[in-house]
């Protein structure tokens, strides 16, 4: 699920937050009285997208079906602070930056829930998102074969220049000239 800042302070997120400095190192177990988990979804749970992909940390082995509301959770400026300063990994360091970059989706698809919205006016398509390496691959083979075209052109314009330059196909080079002693 994807979480915005928002002005407002989530409630239902503030009771779990609030406990987090409770939890020093990991194994550390503590109660939470009351906490209502579907309150930490976000409200319109029919609208979501899914995919089939792969775990995020390593070996990031395929296999897993990733679902993702299409609805985010709104928390505090304060809350995402305490969020990102209170988790802790390995070796006493902060659990930070613990994320994978996004990966191309290599012919897999993504489901939506909920019709897809058609809008008047698109947003422009970025060439790097929309060209396969297949149609790169024809790109360059196709500029290449442009360019060899271009210079195959040129030397026969050069070399019919030549020949046009002469008489009757017959050039003129002067004969060495030698001196004898007499």
């Amino acid at each position: 699920m994807a979480i915005r800042e928002s002005p407002e302070e989530n409630s239902a997120y503030e009771q779990l937050l609030s406990h987090l400095e409770e939890i020093a190192e990991e194994g550390t177990k503590i109660e939470i009285p009351g906490l209502d988990v579907s309150a930490l979804l976000p409200s319109d749970l029919s609208r979501y997208y899914r995919y089939e992909g792969s775990l995020t940390t390593p070996p990031c082995s395929q296999g897993v079906i990733w679902t993702v509301f299409n609805q985010t959770v709104k928390l505090s400026a304060k809350q995402l602070h305490t969020l990102s300063v209170s988790l802790w990994g390995p070796h006493d360091s902060r659990l930070q930056l613990n994320f994978r970059a996004t990966q191309p989706l290599n012919g897999r698809m993504i489901e939506a829930s909920f019709p897809a919205r058609v809008d008047s006016s698109p947003e422009p398509v970025h060439m790097n998102s929309c060209l396969a390496a297949g149609d790169i691959l024809a790109l360059v083979f196709g500029i290449l074969f442009a360019a060899t075209s271009v210079a195959f052109l040129i030397q026969l314009k050069r070399q019919h220049r030549h020949r046009s330059e002469t008489k009757d196909g017959v050039s003129y080079s002067p004969a060495e000239m030698t001196e004898t002693g007499a």
